[in-house]
């Protein structure tokens, strides 16, 4: 494949590589990836290193400073993979008017929100393979943005199953409900406002955006809200009775993640 360039939205990948080695991180994709292909990683700590990339994620949007270094960078890789469409598209956009450039991979998450999909169509020759997570997205791609079938490709969503493994402990009367993407935490919340069982809401992710929709509401007591590390989510794992993900209407597979961590 040649020389390869990952670019990550992850803090620092680093000091995730050095978690991992400790037990205290599941083992992550971007880190397999780099390691597999031998390739060069352009993660948040890189962005907030350059003055200009950090002003471009300030001021444009999440991922202009991405795809910035990426752009003055490109004489040195045969091929650049970009972990979302936040940094896909804007790096697809400069390569769409290059004659002669490197092959460009991009994950797509939810590629059929109406902004990215107008930006895709300009960005669409700039984009050399588009890596989906669910059928849905699959179809839209080939159907609404009119890429080629063989340029897309449907990779499950998946986990470190040596990780999220079964945990010794008790069982307890406990509901447990994690992450932030596109997550129904009100009607979970009144769902269960009279019920004698503990509630437990991990609102917190290491990617998405999404607001905290608990942010400002009473909570029952019956009810705690709480970020944990995956040491502790683990536990949590392994002291519920049930786990919950409630959802508002998605065109991609949010809640995925915690649905395959607690089996």
């Amino acid at each position: 494949m040649g020389n390869v360039l990952l670019l990550i939205t992850a803090d620092d990948c680093e000091m995730a590589r050095q978690q991992v080695s400790e037990g205290t991180w599941p083992r992550v994709d971007y880190l397999e990836l780099a390691d597999r292909l031998n390739a060069d990683v352009v993660d948040l700590a890189a962005v907030r290193a350059d003055p200009t990339a950090r002003r471009l994620d300030r001021m444009v949007r999440r991922g202009a400073g991405h795809a910035w270094l990426a752009s003055r960078m490109l004489p040195q890789y045969d091929t650049i993979f970009s972990d979302g469409e936040h940094i896909g598209l804007l790096l697809g956009l400069q390569l769409a008017r290059k004659r002669h450039r490197c092959r460009h991979v991009m994950i797509g998450h939810g590629i059929s929100a109406w902004k990215k999909r107008l930006v895709a169509r300009w960005a669409g020759p700039g984009i050399d393979a588009l890596i989906v997570h669910c059928s849905s997205q699959l179809q839209f791609a080939i159907d609404k943005l009119r890429v080629d079938p063989s340029q897309v490709y449907l990779l499950p969503y998946q986990v470190d199953v040596d990780f999220w493994r079964p945990q010794p402990g008790r069982e307890e009367l406990l509901i447990l409900s994690c992450g932030m993407e596109q997550r129904d935490y009100p009607t979970l919340i009144e769902a269960i406002r009279e019920m004698p069982v503990g509630v437990s809401i991990a609102a917190m992710s290491h990617w998405s955006k999404d607001r905290n929709r608990l942010q400002g509401r009473r909570l029952p007591a019956n009810v705690t809200v709480g970020s944990y590390g995956y040491p502790q989510l683990r536990e949590l794992y392994a002291c519920a009775r049930f786990v919950v993900v409630p959802l508002v209407d998605s065109t991609y597979p949010a809640g995925i993640a915690t649905i395959l961590e607690a089996m």
